[in-house]
């Protein structure tokens, strides 16, 4: 199962399952069509509806986000539409997110020292090419607000702007089009995390910017300042104030944090907190309500809208498939959290076996440089499939991406081992005898290999110990049985450097199965459930 920081991150990113504008969906369906012309218009046109105060900053946004997808063909028309107009805001915005999004993807959420350098190395790429698209596009029309929210978002990343820029920046957009989604873009940046000033960085923006939000009533400085502040889980005196303000004030935007200390303490006031927010009409936060599950006793009343999220997120992540088909969020909501929130109760049918493998595949290919999920699908593959799914490609990337951690090495070596189900083609193995073999080099040879790597890394290392593998049934009995037949002579013999292992490219399968735009007469969801 994936690490539960992830977990909580992919829940952020999808909670709500908005549905698209109806502009939105039919720019979609132009992109779609590779309609560049129809798609250029209709960006141009909100643009201009924004400024003259005739179209609301949401649906100038929403026609970005309808088209920054994982899926291939929107990938695709991003491309297209740049060549058609190279000098475009609107393309060059929105492939500058696309690239934005790809980076976070494959730098994953590993500390540097574990994370594999092609995985570093793209990260720093794709965010230099979404830099300069997003400086480009913001020179053209510095009016046009997402090229603005792209600049400030990608401050995480390559700090496109110094201090003064950063800030005249946001004050420009918060005089002409004043709104919380970019002072929250801003407020981002100043976390230390991210290289900037922290709390006195975080004061001054607020100071002058938070009171100018139209669409924010109460919104004063000391709100915030909490709701940055309870948005990064600090900890320290700011954190004290900001919880005492969300109590306080019952400030809209301080309503999370309010919940999470709500979830805290469990009192009878908290409960009426909790229940009240998750009986509100089309709540999709399966995170809260299964936390509420677990630590209140569930009435009647409230068990039918613990039903209706559980159905609501599993139904809107599931149909949110459809156009965004990697989306790792959605993906391992699906995978790891789509079970009831009520303990002990199924809120919904489990996945079949081929939608799971098929999510397992789709999941490897979002992080295509984690570790860990490649590990994951690999144990999958060997241990939940119902037919002969490959699983060492999956191993042989995770071993690659782990940079040839010890503790992958093992974990293989166990799974390898227990794949060859020794007891049948291992026979007459008495002493020191070599047994008969009945099966053939290419599935002992790989065996091989991996023990010499295994044992090389576990020589070298640097700290800790490694387990001895070499007398681990069947590991002496598979050695013995290569010498004896003169088999595996590279994998034998060969200097260590030389068996290290290399990416295996996936083939892709069934992966693009159920998504939009492919025409297939399969589930239109994507995937099924188990009856």
């Amino acid at each position: 199962m994936l690490r539960i920081s992830k977990i909580i991150l992919a829940l952020c990113l999808v909670a709500g399952g908005v549905q698209a504008d109806p502009a939105a969906e039919q720019v979609r369906r132009d992109a779609y069509a590779g309609d560049v012309d129809a798609v250029e218009a209709a960006f141009a046109q909100a643009h201009k509806d924004h400024s003259a105060g005739l179209l609301p900053l949401d649906d100038l946004r929403s026609l970005v986000s309808v088209l920054n997808t994982t899926h291939p063909d929107l990938i695709a028309f991003q491309s297209q539409w740049l060549t058609a107009y190279p000098a475009s805001p609107y393309a060059l915005t929105l492939r500058a997110n696309g690239y934005f999004d790809a980076a976070f993807r494959a730098r994953g959420h590993e500390f540097t020292n574990r994370t594999h350098p092609d995985a570093l190395q793209a990260f720093h790429d794709l965010g230099e090419a979404a830099t300069q698209m997003a400086l480009q596009a913001y020179d053209i029309a510095p009016d046009y607000v997402p090229a603005a929210d792209t600049l400030l978002s990608l401050q995480n990343v390559t700090h496109p702007l110094d201090d003064a820029a950063k800030f005249a920046l946001t004050a420009d957009v918060m005089q002409f089009a004043p709104n919380l989604g970019t002072l929250q873009r801003a407020l981002s940046s100043a976390e230390e995390k991210w290289g900037g000033a922290g709390l006195p960085e975080i004061k001054r923006y607020c100071d002058a910017f938070a009171g100018l939000i139209p669409t924010e009533p109460g919104f004063t400085t000391d709100v915030c300042i909490a709701r940055i502040v309870g948005w990064n889980a600090r900890t320290g005196p700011e954190i004290e104030a900001a919880r005492q303000l969300a109590e306080t004030t019952g400030h809209v935007n301080l309503g999370g944090l309010r919940r999470q200390l709500a979830l805290e303490r469990r009192s009878p006031a908290d409960r009426a907190v909790l229940e009240a927010y998750l009986l509100r009409r089309g709540n999709d936060d399966w995170w809260t309500a299964s936390q509420f599950a677990q630590s209140f006793d569930v009435t009647p009343d409230i068990d039918n809208a613990l039903r209706t999220i559980d159905w609501l997120a599993l139904s809107r992540r599931r149909d949110g498939l459809r156009h965004d088909p990697f989306n790792a969020g959605v993906v391992d909501f699906l995978l790891n959290q789509a079970w009831s929130t009520r303990p002990g109760k199924a809120g919904h049918p489990v996945l079949t076996d081929g939608t799971r493998r098929m999510l397992r595949k789709r999941l490897t290919l979002a992080h295509p440089f984690d570790a860990a999920v490649w590990f994951e699908t690999g144990q999958y593959m060997f241990v939940d499939s119902d037919d002969d799914a490959p699983f060492a490609p999956y191993f042989e990337n995770a071993i690659y991406y782990s940079q040839h951690d010890a503790g992958i090495l093992q974990q293989v070596m166990i799974m390898t081992l227990r794949a060859l189900q020794t007891e049948d083609w291992l026979s007459g193995a008495t002493g020191d005898a070599a047994p008969a073999i009945t099966r053939d080099a290419a599935q002992l040879c790989p065996v091989i290999r991996l023990s010499r790597v295994f044992e090389a890394v576990c020589a070298n290392a640097l700290y800790g110990t490694c387990e001895d593998m070499s007398e681990a049934y069947p590991m002496a009995a598979i050695k013995a049985a290569v010498t004896s037949n003169n088999l595996c002579q590279h994998e034998r013999t060969a200097a260590v450097q030389d068996l290290l292992y290399a990416p295996v490219t996936i083939p892709a399968g069934d992966i693009l199965s159920g998504i939009a735009n492919r025409g297939e007469a399969v589930d239109p969801n994507g995937f099924a459930l188990a009856p």
